[in-house]
């Protein structure tokens, strides 16, 4: 299979790791931008990764198609996002997603200066993630958001369950 497995990025002005079908069990900190960005493709996935003092956030994934609603099957599983966006405090989320069909479960994310996982879309599922310390820097946010167009609001296949909500 297709992937990248057990490395150590570190002091990489763009993303840090090229587009391939797995990555897996990597960390990767220091890095100008994204610590991890996927366009396109289908069936990517993000696994058991540690990102952490980015300059922007810590994973982005786009895929699938919007007209036909064909998901992505791209994934982020079993992560911890952390201390991200040391230069860009605002609308770059720890977790950007974008298309369809998009999974992120059972994250740990948190020190983050804006939104958590920010999604624009269809048919995403966001469950089971542990968030955070988030938001703290800026307003008009939450730890889980919408692009807001009324169309993403509006979809019943937009999934977002089973959160660990509890005051601190």
């Amino acid at each position: 299979e297709d992937g990248i497995r057990d490395y150590k990025v570190t002091g990489v002005q763009t993303c840090a790791l090229p587009i391939c079908n797995q990555i897996t069990g990597c960390v990767v900190r220091d890095i100008g931008n994204y610590g991890i960005y996927v366009v396109d493709g289908t069936g990517h996935s993000v696994v058991g990764c540690e990102v952490y003092e980015t300059g922007d956030g810590a994973v982005g994934l786009k895929g699938g198609n919007r007209l036909t609603l064909t998901p992505s099957g791209h994934r982020i599983e079993y992560c911890h996002l952390h201390h991200n966006g040391q230069w860009t405090y605002t609308y770059v989320p720890s977790v950007k997603l974008d298309g369809v069909g998009i999974r992120v479960a059972h994250n740990l994310i948190h020190d983050h200066p804006h939104t958590a996982i920010l999604f624009e879309g269809n048919d995403h599922v966001i469950e089971y993630n542990e968030i955070h310390h988030v938001a703290q820097d800026t307003g008009d946010t939450g730890a889980i958001r919408s692009e807001e167009h009324t169309s993403e609001l509006q979809s019943p296949c937009n999934l977002v369950c089973r959160l660990l909500l509890e005051k601190k």
